[in-house]
């Protein structure tokens, strides 16, 4: 017998003494169970999206000519969204919503960029938003949250 041998029996007997399960095609389904679960877990923890809900982030300019960029925003009912608010001009402007599960206000200065987060109405609607900021909105800049 060589080395190679002697050691696999001696491998052996130590595993049948110590109780240790050595039937390969066990080896191999014990394997695959442990692979199976993980996968499982997995799967689950996708499913659920791993326990934390995810905010989405939308970016919307406001500008010096009272308009929104984008006008319009498609949310999905209850979603939690983060407004990034760009203002790349020299007048002070706002974004509030109304008819929202919470309302938002977010201020924004010339120049800046702020920044909110907020749950979507549960109920599918069209939503306004607009700038409060005096004559704004009347000038039109207002926008809509279309709830799916």
């Amino acid at each position: 017998m060589n080395d190679e041998a002697a050691r696999r029996v001696r491998d052996k007997r130590a595993d049948q003494a110590a109780g240790v399960q050595t039937d390969p095609s066990a080896r191999w389904r014990s394997r695959v169970l442990v692979a199976t679960a993980a996968l499982a877990a997995l799967a689950l923890l996708a499913g659920c999206g791993g326990g934390a809900a995810k905010t989405r982030t939308i970016d919307l300019v406001t500008n010096d000519s009272f308009r929104f960029s984008p006008a319009e925003i498609r949310v999905k009912a209850g979603e939690r969204i983060t407004v990034q608010l760009r203002n790349p001009g020299v007048l002070a402007h706002d974004f509030v919503t109304r008819g929202q599960a919470t309302d938002a206000k977010i201020e924004v200065a010339a120049g800046q960029t702020a920044s909110g987060a907020f749950s979507v109405a549960a109920k599918p609607g069209r939503y306004e938003f607009i700038c409060a900021q005096p004559g704004h909105e009347q000038a039109g800049m207002k926008g809509t949250i279309i709830v799916e």
